[in-house]
């Protein structure tokens, strides 16, 4: 009987959303794991709820469990997940199996639904701070690619070619892109006064 609870898909959709929507994610100190201060002193004795963990503190709580420092759990709202699945698949209380089935509907969420759910919300919350993670990540790398190579000072980039030439790129005090050009000193076609020239003119001196 518990076994046909725990596989309702419906039932499984309703309480992952309800364990999403009240449920917490907590962290101890792992047994065992005391000793000297490390960077997970702040997660020691932890609790957020599940639907507002920001991506950093998600993942740093995960690094001390994977670190071995920190034992990490979802605490579904059991109480409220019992109370729901009592009325779904008890509908007469008055009953003498009431005892049985209550018991088996507890079954099936500790046993069966509670585990899976936990693990399958771990694995969701870990997508999204990775994805999180990388967005963030990607936009801090844009503006530092953005960003004036050498403040102050207007900047000539060389990609050195000998077939098809040195390909030349210039970007002004402030970082902004001004012009590219393409040279030819070196042999095959050896036009190196051509190429100071165009060197001259892209970036002349201050």
């Amino acid at each position: 009987m518990a076994e046909i609870v725990a596989d309702d898909p419906g039932v499984r959709r309703t309480l992952r959303a309800m364990t999403m929507e009240k449920g917490d994610l907590s962290s101890r100190a792992k047994r065992g794991a005391a000793g000297p201060k490390t960077k997970f002193e702040d997660y020691l004795d932890y609790r957020e709820p599940l639907r507002r963990v920001p991506s950093h503190r998600f993942l740093a709580v995960m690094r001390g469990e994977g670190e071995g420092v920190l034992a990490v759990k979802v605490e579904a709202p059991d109480r409220e997940v019992l109370d729901w699945l009592a009325g779904r698949f008890i509908r007469r209380r008055g009953l003498a199996q009431h005892a049985f089935l209550a018991e088996a509907v507890a079954l099936a969420w500790e046993r069966h639904l509670e585990p899976s759910l936990a693990s399958e919300l771990l694995a969701e919350l870990k997508k999204r701070s990775d994805e999180e993670a990388i967005r963030v990540f990607a936009e801090n790398l844009r503006h530092l690619l953005l960003a004036p190579p050498a403040a102050g000072r207007v900047v000539l980039g060389v990609d050195p070619g000998l077939r098809t030439g040195c390909k030349l790129a210039v970007v002004d005090a402030t970082g902004t892109f001004m012009e590219t050009a393409t040279s030819h000193p070196p042999p095959p076609q050896a036009r190196p006064g051509e190429a100071g020239r165009t060197v001259a003119a892209m970036a002349p001196p201050p």
